[in-house]
């Protein structure tokens, strides 16, 4: 798909970071006039404190044909947002990275002990998969041209056998055309649980989750999360009056039906504890 120059370039010292910047913008120019068809881009460190801020707008220049960012939940990090909550930093970190004439990837992600000193010591105690969803699903959501992408393959999801996880964002898309939807990412959260969405031509993709089901909550402090009752979609929000919705199941929250239901004004999505994914199907706008 693409060549990446070096992985975490700023992770290597030189005088300056001009040098790796500077290096970076004539080899990838170099490498894209001897390998045309393929995307070039290059990477930094996780995008966890103040001074990775001027370095990833560094890296949004024009000779990269995709923006890429690196972040991990790590309680060494200096910046609150990477010590607490996967899913508001995945969002963020995609928010911050892209151009918006570019596409952007949440390339590197997962959580570590204190300062990246190894795999989360958490991970151990996650059965269901929480981390895993955290960092897979919310960049894409957000907007990013993927899921997130995380690093802990062999010690967390092999082990732990999260490899169905990828099911329901591999049945949501299933016949989604989703390089001519031209998908403009909504925020419909509440306090209660996560809603992102992505609002496309002919159809519109959601993700929604427990807030109360944080690694935090769950797994340090041995919290049961509560159901999630009552949680709905306002289609008037997204200028939509009737759908056909369909339902996926990431976790076995219990009753779900992935039959598709119509829906006018309102889509009454089903109870759950952990989180599911939808799909609305709507047809082209008329105008």
């Amino acid at each position: 798909m693409a060549w990446e120059l070096w992985n975490e370039i700023d992770c290597c010292a030189t005088s300056s970071f001009a040098v790796q910047e500077q290096w970076t913008r004539r080899v990838l120019a170099e490498i894209k006039a001897a390998s045309p068809r393929n995307l070039v881009t290059n990477s930094l460190g996780s995008f966890d404190h103040e001074g990775k801020q001027a370095l990833q707008e560094s890296f949004k220049a024009d000779e990269f044909d995709f923006q890429q960012v690196h972040r991990y939940l790590d309680q060494g990090a200096p910046w609150d947002i990477c010590r607490t909550d996967a899913v508001a930093f995945s969002v963020q970190a995609v928010q911050a990275a892209r151009r918006p004439d570019r596409p952007v990837l949440l390339a590197e992600t997962g959580a570590v002990n204190d300062c990246h000193s190894g795999p989360f010591r958490y991970y151990r105690a996650d059965h269901d998969g929480l981390i895993f969803h955290d960092t897979t699903y919310p960049a894409f959501f957000a907007g990013a041209a993927g899921s997130g992408h995380i690093w802990h393959w062999d010690n967390y999801v092999d082990e732990k056998n999260l490899w169905h996880g990828f099911r329901a964002l591999a049945e949501v898309l299933r016949g989604v055309a989703v390089d001519r939807e031209a998908f403009v990412p909504r925020d419909l959260s509440t306090s209660e649980y996560w809603c992102l969405v992505l609002r496309g031509r002919t159809c519109t993709l959601g993700w929604l989750r427990n807030r109360a089901d944080r690694w935090d909550l769950v797994l340090r402090d041995d919290r049961m999360p509560p159901m999630v009752e009552g949680a709905e979609v306002d289609l008037a929000e997204l200028d939509l009056a009737a759908v056909s919705a369909e339902m996926f199941w990431p976790w076995h929250d219990g009753a779900g039906s992935d039959s598709p239901v119509e829906a006018v004004g309102r889509v009454r999505l089903p109870a759950f504890r952990h989180g599911l994914v939808f799909r609305l199907r709507h047809g082209a706008p008329t105008a």
